[in-house]
């Protein structure tokens, strides 16, 4: 019918349309590598053609994430929360 084709040919335009990830610079991909080195988790940057990004660091569970908090911020939770 003619509303199948019309689905179809959106569905294939939106598949087009979809951007491809560009590569991460050989820079950005060894200082991810060694912030999971160091943090001994998984570590993902992300960063737009202007040079701004964000960084996600994953977790398992409270007590990772406060033996992480602690690598990054020199810092014990307990001088954080009481």
């Amino acid at each position: 019918s003619v509303r199948e084709m019309e689905r179809r040919v959106a569905r294939a335009a939106g598949a087009l349309r979809k951007k491809t990830a560009k590569p991460k610079s050989p820079v950005v991909r060894a200082l991810e590598d060694a912030l999971q080195e160091h943090l001994g988790t998984r570590v993902s940057v992300k960063q737009s053609r202007a040079g701004q990004g964000s960084i996600e660091i994953r977790y398992h569970d409270a007590d990772d994430f406060g033996r992480i908090f602690e690598l990054i911020t020199r810092r014990a939770i307990s001088e954080v929360v009481e």
